[in-house]
């Protein structure tokens, strides 16, 4: 790459980095980065008790346009942003699509680290949560609570893992 190339992507950056702290970066910019820059995020394996005291998942489904999995469903979540505390990503998932849903509980499951192979083999970090809510969160087009284990298809290929473990780390029906 010449000199003046590298210089004018070095500036781009710069002002990608500026962007991305006041609302982020534009979706197709992203995936393009991905397979250069490991990402991490912040997966919510959202569940509270149904009417029928069983377990149900907020799952969110992607939309047809996007590149990687579209049309699929899979657990809300947010890649973390630089300045990011915890909070900030929390509250940025629960705005965004748990609507007037009441977070009761958040836990630490785990954290995985894997190959996308649908966006360049790039490298993700996910810290898994389990969140159990009350109330109502957002139901339409792109979000809809599923009684487990009834759960939509297609699912993000690693979904029934988290789904899964979501039950070992003690998400049970009393």
């Amino acid at each position: 790459m010449r000199q003046e190339d590298q210089d004018r992507l070095i500036e781009l950056l710069r002002e990608l980095g500026r962007d991305q702290k006041t609302g982020g970066i534009p979706p197709l910019i992203f995936e393009a980065l991905l397979p250069i820059c490991p990402q991490v995020n912040f997966e919510f394996v959202v569940c509270r008790r149904g009417a029928t005291r069983g377990v149900e998942v907020l799952l969110v489904k992607r939309p047809d346009t996007v590149p990687s999995y579209p049309g699929h469903w899979h657990c809300p979540g947010a890649f973390i942003r630089t300045g990011d505390k915890p909070d900030d990503v929390s509250e940025r998932i629960r705005t965004g699509k748990m609507g007037d849903a009441t977070i009761t509980n958040i836990q630490f499951l785990n954290f995985q680290m894997y190959t996308d192979p649908t966006r360049g083999e790039a490298t993700i970090i996910r810290l898994v949560h389990l969140v159990e809510i009350e109330g109502e969160p957002p139901v339409g087009e792109f979000f809809e609570i599923f009684p487990t284990p009834n759960l939509p298809d297609p699912l993000v290929w690693e979904q029934p893992m988290l789904l899964q473990a979501a039950t070992m780390f003690g998400f049970r029906a009393p």
